[in-house]
């Protein structure tokens, strides 16, 4: 299939790639879900949760106990796929003090909406590390590989790990969009 026009991508991987393609790409980053805080507002702004778990979908094992036991103190598990309405994890997420993902969704959401979160690994691999380095580019953030969990680690310890800020231009990425 023929591509009509690029406006945005994810990041300078991704235009790079394109480019390299022959497809003209404008240099404009940003994945859309950085624009939600400018359409919806989460409904509590209090911070219900200490910790908020997103775990990417081929994760799976038990995450409340384990998890519970790993960081010693309760844990919020929140679904990027099992829910009723998007707005849900939207809520889920700005609930939590702490967000740690092993989702590229679950860190885009909890940076637009400035909630502090780590890039970690809880049971598989990710083979496509690339559209994480993509994505922490874009909003110039650094550049790091998961935090591989084990028993042994607790949030104080890692607290220096955690990402709570973003440097990107959401109006430049707004402006590219074909509707309005």
């Amino acid at each position: 299939s023929k591509v009509e026009k690029v406006y945005a991508v994810r990041g300078p991987i991704t235009r790079k790639y394109l480019m390299n393609n022959g497809i003209d790409c404008p240099e404009v980053y940003g994945d859309p879900a950085l624009l939600l805080p400018l359409y919806y507002k989460p409904k509590e702004i209090a911070k219900r949760y200490r910790i908020g778990i997103v775990p990417h979908h081929i994760d799976d094992f038990d995450y409340k106990e384990d998890l519970d036991a790993l960081l010693g103190e309760e844990c919020h598990v929140i679904s990027m796929i099992n829910y009723d309405k998007w707005t849900d994890v939207i809520d889920d997420i700005c609930s939590c003090e702490y967000i740690l993902s092993s989702s590229l969704h679950g860190l885009i959401v909890a940076d637009a909406y400035s909630v502090k979160n780590l890039f970690c690994e809880f049971v598989h691999h990710h083979a496509n590390q690339e559209k994480f380095e993509d994505y922490f580019l874009s909003v110039k953030r650094p550049v790091v590989n998961p935090v591989k969990y084990d028993r042994n680690l607790r949030v104080e310890e890692m607290e220096h790990l955690f990402n709570s800020t973003i440097k990107i231009d959401v109006q430049k990425l707004l402006l590219t969009f074909p509707v309005r």
